[in-house]
């Protein structure tokens, strides 16, 4: 699970099938001190979602928005009030929302054929909400 000092209690895995993939370190990361890289090995068209679950030690003082960007590409932006954070479930990022005619549907997301270059990033953003 991809972790970051600077948020204790946050957690995001990759998950197939009902599993989170293992998740090896960046050995090369030059991306800075605010981001964390983590790779995972995965067969091409398998289904996958971006899990994201919080703890007790991550603060609950406000909502948190999660970006998430799929090989450099932003995908979706979830908002998961303060009161539900530590609600003991993952929060589920499962594929775009598209639109097809007049309903809208969702298009899961599945892993491509390898191609060097291309990358899973999700970012969060803490929301201040006031009072």
């Amino acid at each position: 699970m991809a972790i970051h000092t600077d948020y204790a209690g946050l957690k995001v895995e990759i998950v197939v099938d009902g599993q989170p993939l293992p998740e090896y370190d960046d050995e090369t990361n030059t991306a800075g001190s605010n981001v964390v890289t983590k790779y995972v090995e995965a067969e091409s068209g398998a289904e996958f979602s971006v899990n994201i679950s919080f703890n007790e030690t991550f603060p609950t003082s406000h909502d948190v928005g999660v970006d998430c960007s799929l090989d450099g590409r932003h995908v979706r932006s979830p908002h998961v009030r303060r009161a539900k954070l530590l609600s003991g479930h993952a929060h589920k990022i499962l594929g775009l929302q598209v639109q097809e005619g007049k309903s809208w549907g969702r298009k899961r997301f599945r892993f491509s054929d390898l191609v060097v270059g291309k990358f899973l990033t999700c970012y969060l953003h803490i929301v201040k909400k006031g009072i």
